[in-house]
């Protein structure tokens, strides 16, 4: 199983906001809150919606006895929205912190996606200092299949997505698959794969128990406080 490091999904950013462009000892902030709701597009603005609206409607999505259908194919309908495209104009990260030779040592990492949820790319900050993207850092999405996430409200039941992810870098084409779940407006599990299959099985244990995703969870990018 691969390490989810997105070097170029990581972050389906293709263009980011001005506003949210990288600078040293600065968080990027999210654009938007994504909707949960497969038939709402627009997201919330940061600076007017409350962060826990939605929480607890997430907390409540498995429903019992129906574990077999998580993570199933799902064909959305005219005027209604994959949680890929939702999460638009969205920045989420991630800290660990290690010792290396007795050494605390601090990595985060920064997924972004674009404006159009066509593309993205990942920034990683270690010690403070930022590690700013090449453009062999941005790759693009094709190929998306949204999940089911079986939730009691059908309207939430597709907030899962896999898709194709390709990166070119030094003149060579890379593909790998990416699977993401928003749990909710502030959490997002994402898994990075070999195969579809690979991704699929991996995002569908996450659905089923969150708990186990510890290490593929991202949280939505709005306080400014993060030390980096």
């Amino acid at each position: 199983m691969k390490n989810l490091i997105l070097i170029s999904f990581t972050a389906l950013v293709f263009a980011i906001s001005c506003s949210n462009d990288i600078v040293d000892s600065e968080k990027p902030l999210t654009g938007n809150i994504p909707s949960l709701d497969k038939n709402v597009l627009t997201g919330s603005s940061v600076s007017t919606a409350s962060m826990t609206v939605g929480v607890a409607a997430a907390t409540d999505v498995v429903s019992a006895g129906a574990a077999e259908t998580l993570g199933s194919d799902i064909t959305l309908t005219d005027n209604q929205y994959s949680a890929l495209q939702r999460l638009y104009d969205t920045v989420w990260y991630k800290t660990e912190k290690d010792y290396d030779d007795g050494v605390l040592e601090e990595e985060t990492e920064f997924i972004f996606f674009n404006s159009d949820g066509t593309s993205m790319k990942e920034v990683e900050v270690e010690n403070g200092i930022v590690e700013k993207p090449e453009e062999d850092d941005y790759g693009t999405v094709s190929d998306e299949q949204s999940l089911t996430t079986d939730t009691l409200d059908d309207n939430y039941n597709a907030n899962a997505s896999v898709f194709k992810r390709t990166t070119t870098e030094n003149g060579r084409t890379e593909v790998d698959y990416i699977a993401v779940y928003l749990y909710d407006e502030n959490t997002l599990f994402i898994v990075d794969e070999d195969t579809e299959s690979e991704a699929i099985d991996e995002i569908t244990d996450i659905i089923s128990n969150p708990t186990s995703g510890t290490d593929n969870k991202y949280i939505l990018s709005t306080e400014s406080d993060l030390n980096l």
